[in-house]
């Protein structure tokens, strides 16, 4: 008779297309019994969400953990935790329950999808799966992360139930002790690539307490250093704005709200004659004036332009200069005389020197 009045119930509501009180999920194939709708308990099925309490803050506790076998070029130092959150649901739905699903929105703007299915749970109270670390490896602390979630039942009867939506929020914490000074990184690599102009660092934490980095860059010859700042989950620096044929060394610390680590070993490294511009072009325009195109993935101080013809030397007719790492890549020479045969090359100029292309381009002015 309990069960006749409830299917009764629910053939009004569909029928009448209203949403009865309470939470309510847009899924078609989902019949909701709200707590207290009809004023008789006796007719009211419930599926009750115990744990987590709406807007509980959950704690997920990460180890700082060597691994055994790093990866090429990767950090020994890792944050780890092997963790399962369950939802605890207890329930009076009538009848077997033969599967209990978890729909599960893991960011305020994204969709719920379903993340579990349990066969036949058992009984009226039991736990199911709402998000599983197995393991979770991080480099730097989990940023607090805001979930939602519900629970459907179905029944042996095929009748579907389904739970309030429960909003939780995951909280990061640490095996460790965050309020002191980071411990001194490690820096492992620095080398210099041929095919553009980078100076590369890189460098492995040794505590998870850190906000932020800093690469020191030291020119030997002048003393002078540079230090620039790094998020904490930054792992290597490329430096471009250097010299070339210079030595260089280079150390990293750590840093939070406690101070500052003692300075990492220094790696030292003599750079390499610069990058010179490639791909040297001409094109010539009906007013005789003649525009000359290159590339260089180098940051000098400046880009010069150097012309000739058949009868004189080589001659500056132009310097650019660069501006925050970017340099022009063509310059127009409209002082070309008509009837003449003229090379251009292109240079690049630091503080330290001027490094020009061994080849030139031709071109002939009408």
């Amino acid at each position: 008779m309990r069960l006749l009045s409830v299917l009764l119930y629910l053939f009004i509501v569909i029928a009448v297309g209203c949403v009865p009180e309470g939470d309510t999920i847009n899924n078609s194939y989902n019949y909701y019994y709200p707590d207290d709708t009809t004023g008789n308990p006796d007719t009211t099925y419930s599926v009750q969400i115990t744990y987590p309490a709406r807007n509980e803050a959950v704690e997920i506790w990460y180890d700082w953990f060597e691994l055994a076998s790093p990866g090429y070029y990767n950090c020994p130092w890792i944050l780890r935790t092997d963790t399962t959150i369950s939802a605890e649901v207890s329930t009076n739905v009538p009848g077997t329950i033969i599967q209990a699903n978890v729909f599960l929105q893991t960011s305020p703007s994204g969709s719920f999808y379903q993340s579990t299915v349990m066969p036949y749970p058992g009984g009226s109270s039991f736990s199911i799966r709402l998000y599983r670390f197995s393991p979770s490896n991080s480099v730097i602390i989990p940023p607090d992360q805001n979930f939602a979630f519900w629970v459907s039942l179905t029944t042996d009867d095929s009748m579907n139930y389904i739970s309030p939506t429960v909003s939780f929020r995951l909280v990061s914490k640490v095996n460790y002790d965050m309020e002191s000074a980071p411990e001194v990184p490690v820096v492992d690599t620095l080398f210099e690539t041929d095919y553009t102009q980078r100076m590369t660092t890189k460098w492995c934490p040794q505590s998870p307490n850190i906000d932020s980095f800093y690469v020191s860059y030291r020119e030997t010859m002048t003393g002078q250093v540079r230090r620039f700042a790094y998020q904490s989950s930054t792992r290597e620096s490329n430096y471009t704005r250097y010299l070339p044929t210079t030595a260089y060394s280079v150390w990293v610390t750590a840093a939070n709200g406690y101070g500052e680590s003692a300075a990492s070993d220094t790696l030292n490294l003599t750079t390499t004659e610069p990058i010179l511009p490639e791909h040297l072009g001409a094109t010539i325009y009906s007013d005789g004036s003649v525009d000359i195109q290159w590339n260089c993935p180098c940051y000098p101080d400046s880009m010069l332009v150097a012309r000739k013809d058949t009868l004189s030397d080589w001659s500056t007719i132009q310097s650019l200069y660069c501006n925050s790492g970017y340099c022009p890549s063509h310059y127009e020479d409209s002082t070309a005389a008509s009837n003449t045969v003229y090379y251009y090359r292109v240079g690049v100029q630091f503080r330290n020197g001027i490094w020009w292309t061994p080849d030139s381009v031709a071109v002939w002015v009408p």
